[in-house]
């Protein structure tokens, strides 16, 4: 089971409010439709690097992100992580940073081949944030160690435009891309399931 709430919040400099409520918003509602449990009903505890974990009957597994404006929380059976990034161009130091050099080849090739930069590079970056929530290590591991290959998708879905698939440390993970509206989210799990989406 892998099934992921979006909702939209108003963005500000100081938001920091609207981010919580929104995110607890879909937390709670994700909950009651899977499980039939109230948020009081469980208790939180975070792992070493301090992700969030739901300790009630449930069994369930979440990972929530926000990005100006927009925030998600993704709910399965097994580990999850999920990811979202607002599309912004970056500066190429940012690029050599955070990229390996294959991802940097695969991003000049796509770029000049007319694929919008700022997404492509929320796309590389959303990838990698949700391998990093899935294992919990956070940026604790450095990002350009989590390799992906990046690809324009063909036919897909609408919003599944791209398609990423991990090439070190972890080949078997799965990984859904989507992006909309400015935004790539990008989900990483062990299971190849299709994610279901909801928008409130």
């Amino acid at each position: 089971m892998l099934k992921v709430y979006i909702s939209d919040y108003e963005y500000s400099k100081d938001s920091s409010g609207a981010e919580k409520a929104a995110s607890k918003r879909l937390l709670e509602t994700g909950l009651q439709e899977i499980c039939g449990l109230r948020l009081a009903d469980c208790q939180m505890g975070t792992g070493p690097h301090g992700k969030p974990y739901l300790l009630c009957p449930s069994g369930l597994c979440f990972n929530i992100s926000h990005s100006r404006g927009r925030a998600v929380c993704a709910f399965s059976d097994r580990a999850v992580g999920a990811d979202i990034q607002q599309r912004r161009a970056p500066s190429p130091r940012l690029v050599q940073r955070v990229l390996a050099e294959s991802e940097q080849a695969g991003y000049a090739a796509m770029t000049a081949g007319g694929t919008d930069s700022a997404l492509l590079f929320a796309v590389y970056w959303a990838l990698k944030e949700s391998y990093l929530k899935y294992t919990g290590d956070g940026l604790s591991f450095p990002p350009e160690k989590a390799v992906f290959k990046v690809q324009q998708a063909n036919t897909a879905p609408a919003g599944e435009t791209f398609t990423g698939q991990m090439l070190a440390p972890d080949p078997a993970l799965s990984y859904t891309v989507r992006t909309e509206g400015g935004f790539a989210l990008a989900l990483c799990s062990p299971s190849p399931e299709k994610p279901v989406f909801v928008r409130l």
